[in-house]
């Protein structure tokens, strides 16, 4: 069955939730606990992936990943306190840990708008491409009405974004490769708007954001 694993694997990477469910049905094996993962996050089954990641962290409790994994499940879930309380457990169990997850922190609390503590678990990241962490600092700089730091980070943001989207332009399917790249750069062009005419801040110059 190593062939099978292998184009399990692949229709994850492909995103077809089809082809890794007719996978699971011919499969003589049971499941892994890793490939029910798989199967439940390929179809969206977040509550039942974030069950299979805590009974993954009771037999390995000392791989990340499991943490990265039911963290990233609470939050695309919605269940942003629980997620930040589990992600502050982590990190006060293993500092050494800090730098893996504040970028889960950091999203729990610009979703809660909880700006405090937004603003503390910034000063703990470093220079990141991490578009929740760069989100992050916009919001924060749009709350604290500071103009100059809003325009620096969203020009960073914009040529974060701008890298993975070429490369997606090349590929075979680029639009839907290139999809969540799109939509970040939306995003960005609605903040920068928002910011405009609320807190009047100026418009920075014509970027592709603005025309897709």
């Amino acid at each position: 069955e190593e062939h099978l694993d292998l184009l399990q694997k692949l229709y994850v990477e492909l995103d077809e939730p089809d082809g890794m469910a007719g996978i699971s049905a011919i499969k003589k094996s049971p499941p892994t606990l890793s490939e029910q993962i798989l199967a439940y996050e390929s179809i969206g089954q977040l509550s039942d992936a974030s069950v299979c990641y805590d009974r993954a962290i009771q037999l390995e409790p000392g791989e990340l990943r499991h943490r990265k994994g039911v963290l990233r499940c609470r939050l695309a879930l919605g269940e942003l306190s629980s997620a930040l309380f589990l992600a502050n457990s982590m990190v006060a169990d293993r500092p050494s840990w800090r730098s893996h997850l504040n970028a889960f922190r950091v999203e729990a609390t610009w979703k809660l708008g909880q700006w405090d503590k937004l603003q503390n678990c910034l000063k703990a990241e470093e220079v990141t491409r991490d578009w929740n962490v760069g989100l992050g600092r916009l919001l924060l700089a749009v709350k604290h009405r500071a103009e100059e730091d809003f325009t620096t980070q969203l020009q960073v943001v914009r040529n974060n974004l701008m890298g993975p989207l070429s490369a997606a332009s090349m590929e075979v399917g680029s639009y839907h490769r290139g999809y969540e790249y799109i939509l970040r750069l939306h995003m960005l062009s609605e903040l920068e708007e928002g910011a405009k005419v609320l807190l009047d801040f100026p418009r920075s110059p014509p970027s592709v954001g603005d025309h897709l």
